[in-house]
């Protein structure tokens, strides 16, 4: 009953993934490039600010929940629900914002960037929920 149960929610998933992976292949691409423009090229202002921290977590989320693949659920995204990846990214970035407040490393502090963390991490999660419950209907 356990196999069947996770069988099934790995079929849901191959599903969701074979429809939204190209949308997903992009965004990867496009959030990939902006993070490494905005690491590579030191940008003064709101752009070279919080690139990093908007697009950071988004692409890191879908990542590993292999949304950018047509082969199915990957290894690491079979280990947990999309809840849990969602609460893990977002505790890695707060852990490392505090990390600056509290001056564990020599970096700015900015309270800001705890809104920059789920700016798009959350349109992200909720875009990957809406796809999976609207593919469970059908």
């Amino acid at each position: 009953m356990i196999l069947q149960a996770l069988a099934e929610r790995e079929l849901m998933i191959a599903r969701v993934n074979s429809t939204g992976q190209p949308w997903w292949r992009a965004a990867l691409v496009v959030f990939g490039s902006v993070v490494a423009i905005a690491e590579l090229v030191q940008v003064p202002g709101l752009f070279g600010s919080y690139a990093i921290d908007v697009f950071g977590p988004a692409l890191v989320y879908i990542y590993v929940r292999g949304l950018h693949t047509s082969q199915g659920p990957t290894r690491i995204s079979r280990l947990a629900s999309p809840e849990v990846y969602v609460i893990g990214i977002v505790a890695v970035c707060f852990l490392v914002e505090l990390a600056q407040y509290f001056r564990l490393y020599n970096k700015h502090y900015d309270p800001y960037d705890f809104v920059a963390y789920v700016s798009l991490l959350l349109p992200c999660y909720g875009l990957d929920r809406w796809l999976l419950s609207r593919k469970a209907e059908t």
